[in-house]
């Protein structure tokens, strides 16, 4: 096996390109992904009272409308 080894040739190590600094993505656009994540969420969490419980969103608006 380590005959092998020998008869491979070997890998040349390339240097790795400097990285740029990190930078931040804007403030609107990280407001717009938990803004745009929150709706998702509630929208999951609707869904699946809407299966456990049909009757919520009646008895939710029947509170708000009197």
């Amino acid at each position: 096996m380590e005959e092998n080894q020998k008869d491979m040739p070997a890998v040349p190590e390339t240097p790795e390109a400097p990285q740029s600094e990190f930078v931040p993505s804007p403030k609107w656009k990280r407001v717009l992904a938990w803004v745009l994540f929150a709706i998702v969420v509630l929208g999951i969490a609707s869904w699946l009272l809407n299966i456990a419980v049909p009757e919520w969103p009646e008895k939710l608006f029947g509170y708000t409308r009197g």
